[in-house]
């Protein structure tokens, strides 16, 4: 029951998001998204890596790993965020659903082929 619950609120979550970007960017630029954005993204990072423990952990990164990580936050905030307010701009939620949700397939890929995942 707990997991139906779940569920419900974050179909309904991901829901109230995008609406809530159609309405934004109707009025903005998705430049303007991503100025609001990117400045959460970081607390939000350091207040969950303090809940789950990973922030003591974060001493034991090695110099590479800390540099994908630092790539990672800016393809994901920068290029992905713009990208999907743009879309999301231009063709509207639902229209852009479908591109957006090609992200999993690619990101399925891209771990298969470069990280040696099994599927």
């Amino acid at each position: 029951m707990l997991g139906f619950v779940f569920a419900v609120l974050t179909a309904a979550c991901f829901g109230m998001t995008v609406t809530l970007i159609r309405r934004g960017v109707l009025r903005a630029s998705p430049l303007q998204g991503i100025y609001v954005v990117v400045p959460l993204g970081v607390p939000f990072f350091i207040i969950v890596a303090l809940a789950t423990g990973q922030l003591a952990r974060f001493a034991e990164l090695g110099a590479d790993a800390f540099w994908l990580l630092i790539a990672l936050g800016v393809i994901e905030y920068l290029i992905g965020r713009y990208s999907n307010f743009q879309a999301i701009q231009s063709l509207g939620a639902n229209a852009s659903e479908p591109f957006r949700c090609l992200s999993v397939v690619v990101a399925i890929l891209l771990a298969a082929f470069f990280l040696n995942e099994t599927v």
